[in-house]
């Protein structure tokens, strides 16, 4: 299990440590009676640009050098900023670097595909930043506060969807429906474990406003 997890990690990224530790798992697991299981993550792997990037910046911050590069946004907005380079993670699809702007004193996000021109620079960091997967968890939860919620409607026949969809979904996401689309005897049973809050909204046309009454349309949350 162990080695078949490693291959599916190297699909999705290149690193020689990884590869050593996957011809040794290879020479114990000969004997272990074949193959089992299989997984490939190949659609992780973007483009050897990307690869390319990733090893420099992999590499930048084992020495903790600052890089730079040129940046554009999702907005369209340019800029040219030197980071400190502390992780790079996949998520979303596509890879990320997490990395400590000096200029802006924040720790940024930034989408590797997006980058122009990086460079590994002569700066050294003499920063102690401590536990950077929790930067790394708490700059996630800011990022979601600044979320949109959405809507997301589901048909009767669409119940496997709902299923795979919601429990993944984000901590802080706001799902508004009625009882056509979660149905409370089905739906809403099989939801609720991945629920912290319900709320029913009661409209009153004739006086023009909103009520809002604790649990689903009459049934109480059980936590």
């Amino acid at each position: 299990m162990i080695i078949k997890a490693l291959e599916s990690l190297a699909t999705s990224y290149t690193n020689d440590t990884l590869k050593t530790l996957i011809e040794k798992y290879n020479a114990i697991v000969q004997k272990e009676g074949g193959q089992k299981v299989f997984w490939d993550f190949g659609v992780t792997k973007e483009n050897a640009d990307v690869q390319s990037k990733n090893q420099l910046l992999e590499h930048a911050s084992e020495q903790k050098k600052y890089v730079s590069f040129e940046y554009c946004n999702a907005d369209g907005k340019k800029s040219a900023p030197m980071v400190e380079p502390l992780a790079i993670h996949y998520k979303w699809y596509a890879w990320y670097l997490f990395a400590y702007s000096d200029d802006k004193k924040q720790y940024r996000t930034y989408k590797i595909a997006r980058m122009q021109n990086l460079e590994e620079t002569d700066r050294i960091s003499n920063i102690d930043h401590g536990d950077i997967k929790k930067l790394m968890k708490e700059s996630e939860q800011a990022y979601y506060r600044t979320s949109i919620p959405v809507e997301v409607q589901f048909a009767n026949e669409e119940t496997a969807l709902m299923e795979e969809y919601f429990p993944q979904l984000a901590e802080q996401t706001i799902l508004l429906c009625t009882t056509s689309e979660i149905r409370t005897d089905s739906d809403y049973i099989k939801l609720e474990p991945f629920i912290s809050k319900t709320y029913t909204l009661h409209r009153n046309v004739e006086a023009q406003n909103t009520t809002v009454e604790d649990g689903y349309f009459g049934l109480t949350l059980n936590q």
